[in-house]
């Protein structure tokens, strides 16, 4: 049997000027998109991207970049959650931005594989939890289990934004479920790799150990609480490194796999094991 097909729409006609105009009208309507993505990108500023340099790390979309192909677009997701909301605002100040809900969701192409990429954003106080950040994750853990692709975990996280905690942990989509989609993920079979880059305290550290593959930085450390709460209830002199870095976690605990010895080579062991993975079976 044929089918007849019939065009929808009509055919775009006007003069030179009248199509130049409609040009000019799009290009009005996406500056403001635009402007507010690089406003996200930036987050608190040039002065975190030099503190991370500093350290001998990379900021969140240098690691990014530095993961995926080349000809690798980034779709992000969520680029606006959080968009001009204010959280710990008090008499005496008027609280503090949260870009991008202080974490990057992407689709990427890594070794010509989709993948989900899941990043906190260390130019957002050093990569915290603020209200609306569990859903933003959980959202891709969500659409990376429906597409049947990798999860990719960049992991520098300094814990959650303390004064929104109530906003942040109870619920539907509070922190919890973040773990409760790993599982998931893990039982469907989905794979997840995590790069623990920095100070990963109480959520951020739950998050990459349950992932399949955890690769951790010289200076990186996964710790329920850091050492200042050790020092303030036992008077011990301990850094976050003593109780929580890759030397307990590659080499005692078991929660981290592999020692690696700065960022650069962190992206590069990740990028080596989504080359080893099949692609997707979902046809998209």
């Amino acid at each position: 049997m044929r089918l007849s097909l019939h065009l929808i729409g009509s055919q775009l006609d006007g003069t030179q000027d009248e199509r130049e105009a409609r040009k000019d009208r799009i290009i009005a309507r996406e500056k403001p998109i635009l402007e507010g993505r690089a406003v996200v990108e930036a987050g608190w500023g040039e002065k975190y991207v030099h503190r991370n340099h500093q350290k001998g790390k990379l900021t969140t979309r240098e690691r990014v970049i530095e993961l995926i192909d080349t000809d690798s677009p980034i779709h992000q997701i969520g680029t606006f959650v959080n968009w001009g909301r204010r959280f710990g605002a008090s008499e005496k100040n008027v609280g503090k931005l949260a870009p991008g809900a202080g974490v990057l969701t992407a689709f990427c192409k890594i070794e010509n594989r989709w993948c989900m990429v899941i990043a906190n954003e260390n130019l957002v106080a050093s990569g915290s939890w603020w209200p609306k950040t569990p859903e933003k994750i959980q959202r891709a853990q969500q659409m990376a289990m429906k597409l049947c692709v990798p999860v990719v975990y960049l992991v520098d996280c300094s814990g959650l934004f303390l004064p929104e905690q109530g906003l942040s942990f109870p619920g539907k989509t509070g922190a919890g479920h973040i773990f409760t989609m790993n599982a998931r993920l893990s039982d469907s079979g989905i794979p997840q790799i995590a790069g623990v880059f920095g100070d990963c305290i109480a959520g951020g550290g739950y998050m990459p150990i349950i992932s399949d593959r955890v690769y951790m930085t010289e200076q990186a450390y996964m710790v329920i609480a850091g050492a200042a709460l050790i020092k303030g209830a036992k008077a011990q002199q301990l850094t976050s490194l003593d109780i929580g870095g890759p030397e307990v976690h590659v080499h005692q605990s078991g929660c981290g796999d592999v020692r690696v010895p700065n960022d650069h080579v962190c992206v590069s062991k990740i990028r080596s094991d989504i080359a080893k993975l099949p692609s997707s079976a979902i046809d998209y």
